[in-house]
């Protein structure tokens, strides 16, 4: 395909890790903060970070590696336990019926949200 192939997915990347990172950090921290029930997402926030930048500062990238795994499989845990909860503690069944979004705002959420499905 060429190098410009690899400079558009570096430029893509470039623009959209900053968005990636800050939504998987913010979620971890209200995470953590609901969980302990100490400080606040900023604070978690910046623990998660300061953590993150020692570990790569010290050059233990597979330590890093092996800690997202499980960050990774705790985020998807709890995402499928909110959705069972979420499931079995509602009055009423969700419409399964399709809804095509109709306006700028609707069709705007639905490219965000297949742009960021492609990432891991």
């Amino acid at each position: 395909m060429g190098r410009w192939v690899l400079m558009v997915y570096f430029i893509l990347t470039l623009c959209t890790m900053f968005t990636f990172q800050t939504a998987v950090t913010i979620v971890t921290a209200g995470i953590a903060t609901s969980l302990t029930g100490i400080g606040t997402p900023v604070v978690w926030a910046g623990l998660i970070l300061l953590a993150c930048f020692l570990i790569l500062i010290r050059g233990r990238f597979s330590v890093l590696d092996q800690v997202m795994k499980y960050v990774v499989l705790a985020l998807t845990l709890t995402t499928v336990l909110a959705l069972i909860f979420a499931w079995f503690n509602t009055a009423s069944r969700p419409s399964w019926q399709q809804v095509i979004p109709n306006s700028t705002v609707g069709i705007s959420f639905l490219i965000a949200l297949w742009g960021g499905c492609q990432r891991p």
